[in-house]
Formats: C-alpha cells, sequence, structure tokens
C-alpha cells in the first residue's frame, strides 16, 4: 500500500485506536532501525502526554504481537526508551505486563546469542545446546496434551522426511517435553517418532524439575514453540511452524 505518512502533530483530533494501527500496519516490512528512527520521530512530535502514553503502548502491542520476525526488537526499544522509563505514565500493572514481556522476550530476539541451556535426554545424559553437531539447531518446544502441537507434529514429520531425501545441511532438532511426567513423556515419544539420517540428528529432551528456566529463556508460555538456531548460536528464527521452517531454511542453505 503507497500512502504518505500523515504527521501526528497536524492532527487536530485524537487519533482513534484502529487509526493508529492502520498507520504501523502501512509501515510493516520496513527494516527495524528505520521503524526504530519513525517510533522517535512521532513520540517526539507529540507533546500531549496522554496521546504519548497511547501511541507507544499501541506500537508496542503491533510490534510485540507481529508475525514480522525481528519486530520484537522494536517493541524492546519502545519499552526501554519510553514505557517503561520513570515518569512516563503506565499504571503498575502494565508495566508489570510490559517488564514480562521483554524478561521472555529479550534473551530471544531475532539476533541474539541462544541461551545454552543443558537439557536431559530419557536415560538422563546432558544435551546441552551450544555443543550440538550440525549447521543449524532447531529448538521444538512441546507438550503432549497441545492439540496446535500434534497438528505441528504431523506437518513436521512430514516435512522432514521430505526434507532428508534432498538435503541442503545438517541439522540437529531438538524437541523438549515442557513436562514433568515421565510416564507421559515416554508414551508421547513412542507415539509421535522422527526421522534421522546422517544429515538429521534428533534429540529428545526434557527439564522435568525446570532448573534451567526455559520458560524465561525461551520464552515459552504456551506451545508449541520451534526457533532455529545457527551453527555460531544466534538466533535466526523464532515462533516458527513448519512453513516458515522450511521458508527460512530455503533462504538461508
Amino acid at each position: 500500500l503507497a500512502m504518505r505518512m500523515p504527521h501526528l502533530q497536524a492532527q487536530e483530533r485524537a487519533w482513534s485506536e484502529e487509526e493508529l494501527r492502520m498507520i504501523l500496519r502501512t509501515l510493516d516490512g520496513k527494516p527495524v532501525e528505520e521503524l526504530v528512527a519513525k517510533m522517535d520521530q512521532w513520540l517526539a512530535a507529540e507533546k500531549d502526554s496522554s496521546a504519548r502514553v497511547r501511541f507507544a503502548q499501541t506500537a508496542f502491542e503491533h510490534y510485540g504481537s507481529s508475525p514480522i520476525m525481528g519486530y520484537e526488537r522494536v517493541a524492546l526499544y519502545l519499552a526501554d526508551n519510553y514505557l517503561l522509563t520513570p515518569g512516563f505514565g503506565l499504571s503498575d500493572e502494565e508495566e508489570f505486563h510490559i517488564t514480562w514481556y521483554t524478561q521472555i522476550t529479550r534473551p530471544n530476539q531475532i539476533g541474539a546469542t541462544a541461551p545454552d541451556l543443558t537439557f536431559r535426554d530419557p536415560l538422563g545424559y546432558p544435551i546441552p545446546l551450544h555443543r550440538l553437531p550440525g549447521d543449524y539447531l532447531v529448538l521444538w518446544f512441546v507438550d503432549d496434551q497441545c492439540p496446535i502441537c500434534q497438528s505441528e507434529y504431523e506437518q513436521l514429520n512430514s516435512w522432514l522426511n521430505e526434507w532428508i531425501s534432498q538435503p541442503t545441511c545438517n541439522l540437529s532438532l531438538v524437541r523438549c517435553y515442557v513436562g514433568d511426567d515421565l510416564s507421559r513423556w515416554t508414551t508421547y515419544r513412542e507415539g509421535h517418532p522422527l526421522p534421522q539420517s546422517d544429515s538429521l540428528s534428533v534429540w529428545d529432551a526434557w527439564d522435568p524439575d525446570f532448573e534451567t528456566g526455559f520458560q524465561i529463556h525461551y520464552g515459552v508460555i504456551s506451545t508449541p514453540k520451534l526457533f532455529l538456531i545457527s551453527h555460531d548460536d544466534l538466533i535466526v528464527g523464532r515462533n516458527l511452524n513448519t512453513e516458515s521452517l522450511r521458508h527460512l531454511l530455503q533462504t538461508k542453505t
């Protein structure tokens, strides 16, 4: 959609939330650095404190929930430089919500070094994420009682069986069970096998005592949760599904 961006300071009435969201949507696809500059420009131009708060909150929610990878960095920028600064004007509840988002997002944002956690396999042997082989690591958090996980398993399993016939790199895949019931995990693994090959290594992992803090480090507040991590331990994909994982690997290999 080609259109000239309006100047917020020239508006004689308050922008509605839907109008603000429409303006933000017109910028989708722009580089993060350009978006950050635009946020600074608009927030500097807005002199009404309540309007600044409303715009910053709307932009934070837009970029914090955006399906465009990397846009979480804009939400983090707004939180650090505006929303969570002293005296900005948020309620305690609003500050708590935004602080929680930053805590579960900052460690696993695009371009960050993936948290180096060590899970355990079914026999108790360690699975250290930073010391696994392969060009890329697929880190997949699942739960046995998650309907979406079942659907994602079917798609991922199908794609992996196709992929190993014509691999474009060496992959490691860690499927991390987020529960703490060994019997249920065993049943799940037996009923949900994944292929392996010379180019695909698969580990089933868990942390039944929740000692790694994976919920915070990787923002696992729901399942499934899927990441792609490069050989130099950088997060290059987050909140993926099978189709977006397939597309991302195609662009990188």
